[in-house]
């Protein structure tokens, strides 16, 4: 039974999972220890592969689960696994703040605000923090998507939903309320319903991504000198998402929907395939070791290059290190609950 669940995966999918993972690790070591010297066009350029892709990739592989309930049940194991990782946080904390004298930050009013992704109080990782609004926004464009493309519009093709969300995003930003749902919540599950368009896309062609990137960028320029916006900066395009973020988004997209007819027998035990199956954990632990990483890098001179190509290296492996330790504590804690529950039962 398990070989044959393992058969079911999409290593395509989990590939390009894993090189998102690592992603954010690059992301998160340029934005934070690396706010001071790392250049704003190097900041920008580490967005292209973001979140957006993450959904699209979610969006996609929800395509092969056809049942309701299965895919909103994987959204319990998700909270089961980062209810596990807070124990493993406190003590991180606590070990970092015995070695750097700073204050952890635990207390009962921050351990509550964190069971529901609220990190209310300074604490001594603060990337662990920040990294968490994805959290509350996967689990809402996974559950309302779900809920759209398998109870509202059940007999609908997946293309006129995806247009009535794009629909709804634009009337988001001119300040028309859509259903309740945010601008952030609409953007990403725009992506979501394009990953599942997308499992019925033809073969591209390498010309026609080359074409589509031309025309993608053409764009980018003439949106934002219209709204006279500093496209050079993508961070402030990411915050809240607008229209230049998603075209920028599209880049990443179009190179994946071109790859998945080039890259038809990747191996499971591929390195980006075996963190794509693990990309939550490497998502916990890398908000740990990007922490570290403002400890340390304040005390190297080195040319920028240099210093940004040592931390995201080192970030890479003390997060490797970190999810085999998070995935050994997962273990401790399942045989602790189990010998707890045998004695009760």
């Amino acid at each position: 039974m398990e070989h044959k669940e393992k058969a079911k995966r999409d290593n395509y999918i989990d590939f390009l999972r894993g090189i998102v993972a690592v992603s954010i690790i690059f992301i998160h070591t340029c934005f934070w220890s690396g706010e001071n010297y790392v250049p704003e066009f190097m900041k920008s350029l580490s967005l292209a592969i973001d979140v957006p892709l993450f959904f699209f990739l979610s969006g996609w592989a929800s395509s092969y689960q056809l049942s309701f309930e299965k895919n909103i049940f994987s959204l319990v194991g998700i909270y089961k696994r980062y209810v596990m990782f807070l124990p493993f946080f406190v003590l991180a904390l606590e070990a970092t703040a015995f070695f750097t004298g700073q204050s952890s930050g635990v207390s009962l009013r921050s351990l509550y605000g964190n069971l529901f992704f609220h990190f209310l109080e300074e604490n001594c990782l603060p990337v662990v923090g920040s990294s968490m609004w994805f959290m509350p926004v996967y689990f809402t464009v996974v559950a309302i998507g779900q809920f759209l493309a398998h109870k509202v519009f059940e007999n609908f093709s997946k293309p006129k939903i995806l247009i009535f969300i794009g629909a709804g995003l634009l009337c988001s930003y001119w300040g028309m309320p859509f259903f309740l749902m945010s601008p952030r919540t609409l953007f990403y599950l725009f992506f979501y319903f394009a990953g599942m368009v997308c499992k019925n896309f033809r073969p591209v062609r390498f010309a026609e991504v080359v074409l589509f990137a031309l025309v993608d960028l053409t764009l980018m320029q003439v949106v934002g000198g219209i709204m006279e916006w500093d496209i050079g900066n993508m961070q402030s395009m990411k915050f809240p998402p607008n229209i230049i973020y998603m075209l920028y988004a599209f880049l990443a997209i179009s190179v994946a929907v071109w790859g998945r007819g080039k890259l038809p027998d990747l191996s499971p035990d591929n390195t980006f395939c075996r963190i794509g199956r693990s990309a939550i954990l490497f998502y916990f632990c890398q908000g740990i070791s990007s922490s570290w990483l403002c400890f340390l890098l304040p005390k190297i001179e080195l040319f920028w290059g240099i210093k940004l190509s040592l931390a995201f290296v080192s970030n890479l492996v003390w997060t490797f290190l970190l999810v085999v330790l998070l995935k050994n504590f997962y273990r401790l804690e399942e045989k602790v609950f189990t010998g707890v529950k045998s004695v009760f039962t």
